[in-house]
């Protein structure tokens, strides 16, 4: 959920354990998983939630040639 508006937002973020590692718009926010999905209101009603392993996640950046999103098409 974009902190601004409310509204759902395609996004991505590190996790390891029960921390999150967030490094996008200039940031690096470490934070508990649990906060951060509670903050986000993850997972938004209405879409999916799309996890990958980094292994996964090597191919289909290899794939698709970028960072993504890959399987849907975010609601911007």
């Amino acid at each position: 959920m974009n902190q601004r508006d409310g509204k759902a937002m395609g996004h991505c973020w590190i996790e390891k354990d029960n921390t999150v590692y967030d490094y996008s718009n200039d940031k690096e926010l470490v934070i508990s998983k649990d906060i951060y999905y509670k903050i986000g209101q993850i997972p938004f009603d209405g879409y999916k939630l799309y996890k990958y392993n980094y292994k996964e996640m090597g191919k289909m950046i290899l794939k698709h040639e970028h960072w993504g999103p890959w399987d849907s098409k975010p609601p911007r």
